[in-house]
């Protein structure tokens, strides 16, 4: 082999080493034109921008929507404590009615007042009794619905075994004298006396002690119960006009 043929040999194989197109990259430095508008798209300042925009209309969504169910909550819960303090001041009013017109009832008897004046107290003391018995099955539903069942009963035994025990022995007594003074013949010491006999002032203590214990247990009861603070029910009762 000639000189020259062993030239162009060796040529042909030191161009067959090197690349073929050697100004070509190499395939991890290609990057594709969706790739490049992305990159672009992210690097952009008008990009954050409305990203923070975006994150904080979310943000915001959320936190409105948590303090509209807390309020939601908080409100239900609200009325139902109003619903129970109610119920509650609707049982007392009926019972210091009852007790408030049998007191000044008694005050009459005592005093030896005039017959219209009796008529006049007897007239009002049977209105609260009746008011009395007409609500009182509603509040005492009214009650257990508020308060459950145990708490129901609770209330249920204290007003049977107390309140209305003494509630019935004061109308008997005042009824009897009622119509023991109303005769012509009446002695109105004898009516005194048969009061005195009765206890009837005992009774009305009893019943005021009762009437209290019921408010202020109903009202702690709440405030426990709906996390509330209660109104403090009233400690006195004034009677006027006796």
């Amino acid at each position: 082999m000639s000189d020259q043929q062993n030239r162009l040999v060796g040529g042909s194989s030191a161009n067959s080493d090197s690349p073929t197109h050697p100004n070509e990259a190499s395939p991890a430095a290609k990057s594709t034109p969706n790739q490049s508008l992305l990159n672009r798209i992210l690097a952009h300042q008008l990009t954050s921008i409305l990203f923070g925009f975006l994150l904080s209309g979310l943000v915001g969504w959320w936190l409105s929507t948590s303090y509209a169910e807390r309020q939601r909550a908080a409100d239900q819960k609200r009325q139902e404590y109003e619903k129970s303090v109610v119920a509650v001041q609707e049982l007392s009013r009926d019972a210091f009615r009852r007790y408030s017109r049998a007191n000044m009832l008694l005050s009459t008897f005592n005093r030896g007042a005039s017959l219209d004046e009796l008529r006049l107290r007897k007239r009002d003391y049977d209105e609260s009794v009746v008011e009395w018995m007409t609500n009182f099955r509603g509040n005492l539903l009214l009650t257990r619905e508020m308060f459950g069942e145990v708490s129901y009963l609770r209330l249920q035994k204290t007003i049977g075994d107390r309140l209305l025990h003494d509630f019935n022995d004061i109308d008997e007594c005042l009824t009897h004298a009622y119509d023991t003074r109303m005769e012509p013949s009446a002695d109105e010491k004898a009516v005194v006396a048969d009061l005195a006999r009765c206890e009837v002032s005992t009774k009305l203590d009893s019943v005021n002690d009762t009437t209290y214990e019921i408010s202020d247990d109903l009202f702690a009861l709440a405030s426990q119960r709906f996390n509330a603070r209660a109104s403090p029910s009233p400690r006195n009762v004034t009677t006027v006009g006796l």
